[in-house]
């Protein structure tokens, strides 16, 4: 990674949430913002949305395969997951974001205990999976711990040679009635 991209990385790792900065890594020159507060679902890039699938390939670790295989065995139609960021970055970046999601569609993000709906997209399972597979890609190093298909300790160090780049993420997930 390029020391351009590798700053990039640690601007928006520090305002955003992992999903969300793993995509705005793959995109150069992209812009990073606080994270937007609003009352309605549906907002620009928020809830609702469809859920895009995750699609093991033949280039992903065994571990990951395994893992993505177990969770979908697990066939949840509706889940919540509370993603818990832990990092040298703001405090409202290490808020506990939750995603809720049904039947495919995730129908709500917002910070834990709060009804306030988050501008940008959640932290479902299938999201996680994608950020793990870019991770191996392009990381120094990956930690991961699995339980029941679910990444449920995340650690990423992006970049060797860049003090406190390193994002930790605790994942869990709980069906729904």
């Amino acid at each position: 990674m390029s020391k351009n991209r590798s700053l990039t990385a640690v601007v928006v790792s520090a305002l955003l949430p992992m999903a969300l900065a793993a995509s705005i890594l793959a995109a150069p020159g992209a812009q990073a913002s606080p994270p937007q507060t609003g009352s309605s679902a549906g907002s620009a890039n928020g809830a609702p949305y469809r859920v895009k699938q995750f699609e093991p390939t033949s280039k992903d670790k065994k571990a990951l395969v395994r893992a993505w295989r177990k969770w979908e065995g697990r066939d949840l139609d509706r889940y919540v997951s509370v993603v818990r960021r832990s990092c040298f970055c703001t405090p409202e970046s290490m808020q506990p974001v939750r995603t809720r999601v049904e039947d495919g569609r995730v129908t709500s993000v917002t910070y834990a205990g709060s009804s306030d709906q988050l501008r940008e997209p959640g932290n479902e399972v299938e999201s996680l999976y994608r950020l793990l597979r870019k991770a191996y890609a392009k990381a120094h190093s990956v930690r991961v711990t699995y339980r029941a298909g679910v990444p449920v300790s995340i650690g990423i160090d992006w970049d060797e040679m860049i003090a406190d780049e390193e994002t930790y993420l605790t994942v869990k997930v709980r069906a729904v009635p």
